[in-house]
């Protein structure tokens, strides 16, 4: 959609009495003094949305050219979206010089001045001002007092940051967390020594780290509901107390003191690569204002696992690692939690599978909680 704003020069009034005669010379004084103004308000109402604009008459023509293309997306593709939305212009005072001037001029512009809207349509698009006509359209005095506004209307338009299958918005998955890891027994309390003697944790060293790259949202109910997924990595360590080797064979993981040496790093580590599905709950349009709720379930494919240790041996410090899957679960599924505001949350997750493989390691469930940074 192209749009023309004119304002005609003088318009062309008959002259059939005295009072007309005085009337005619009010008028060409009233628009004299009009052009003379240094500056001149226009307010441009669009689908209820009004905008006020104060300019010098050298600067009004690039001004509501500016913003009449931004709003119809002259040269893209909006100008197909808004071929059905109506704009008025209404200018405080006459100008000596068109007002606005796009691609291609259209029919009719209207024009108010006092309490009346003037419509100036246009015959010969080539500039024939003989042509052209100014009529009164209407008395819109008593609707001057009141704007009827339109809710906004959805024309289907993306937000830029929600365009293209990579970019998201509302979405509290991809980011950066960190927290701490623990055990629950199969009572669903925390485990104790009595659960498994050699696991006993030092949670200063029992951490549980996520980095998630990716995320896509499916809206429910435009930004305040939907359902996310995605693609992520799961590190978990767990510090073990207490001084002991780890080993593990086709029916079980198990440990022995070692006298030897006093370790100064004893973890067990494993990694999953992990994919969520999450109903998300948003209170607000602007990602920045928002609190955010997302519960799902968090699967996972185990990549790597490692058991690594540090010691000193007279000063010197050695180090050890050995990779193994220690019978840990190749498969996981967490139960997720996240609660946030912005861009920063609090999560928790609790395993629906336990740690190792069935009857390979103790029937312990894996939990963790921490905070998580979004991206």
């Amino acid at each position: 959609m192209t749009v023309t704003f004119l304002v005609h020069k003088r318009p062309t009034l008959k002259i059939s009495s005295m009072k007309h005669v005085l009337f005619y010379v009010l008028f060409c004084t009233a628009l004299t003094f009009g052009q003379s103004l240094e500056s001149h308000k226009i307010i441009i109402i669009n689908n209820g949305d009004t905008t006020v604009i104060s300019s010098d008459p050298n600067s009004m023509d690039s001004i509501i050219e500016l913003n009449m293309k931004s709003m119809y997306g002259i040269g893209t593709d909006m100008e197909r979206v808004f071929k059905d939305v109506q704009v008025e212009v209404f200018i405080d005072s006459i100008l000596n010089q068109s007002v606005l001037a796009l691609e291609e001029p259209a029919d009719t512009v209207r024009v108010k001045m006092g309490n009346k809207r003037i419509v100036v349509i246009e015959k010969d698009r080539k500039g024939d001002k003989s042509q052209r006509k100014i009529i009164i359209d209407e008395d819109v005095s008593e609707r001057n007092d009141q704007i009827h506004r339109e809710e906004d209307k959805d024309y289907g338009l993306k937000d830029e940051k929600d365009e293209g299958f990579f970019k998201n918005q509302h979405a509290s998955w991809a980011g950066f967390g960190i927290g701490l890891n623990s055990f629950m027994n199969s009572n669903d309390r925390f485990f104790s020594e009595s659960d498994a003697p050699f696991l006993v944790l030092d949670y200063a060293k029992s951490v549980n780290v996520q980095f998630n790259v990716w995320d896509k949202r499916f809206p429910i109910y435009q930004e305040f509901i939907g359902v996310t997924t995605g693609l992520g990595f799961q590190w978990n360590r767990y510090g073990l107390e207490k001084n002991v080797d780890i080993s593990a064979n086709a029916d079980s993981i198990y440990a022995m003191n070692n006298v030897a040496v006093n370790y100064t790093k004893n973890v067990l580590r494993s990694t999953y690569l992990q994919i969520p599905l999450l109903l998300e709950f948003n209170s607000n349009k602007s990602e920045h204002k928002n609190w955010h709720l997302s519960l799902g379930v968090v699967g996972g494919v185990r990549i790597a696992s490692s058991w690594k240790t540090k010691w000193e041996n007279d000063g010197k410090p050695l180090k050890a690692k050995t990779k193994d899957d220690f019978n840990f679960n190749s498969l996981s599924a967490n139960a997720y939690a996240q609660m946030g505001y912005g861009n920063v949350g609090l999560f928790v997750q609790y395993g629906l599978m336990d740690v190792f493989r069935p009857g390979k390691g103790p029937a312990l469930s894996p939990i963790s909680g921490g905070i998580f940074f979004n991206f």
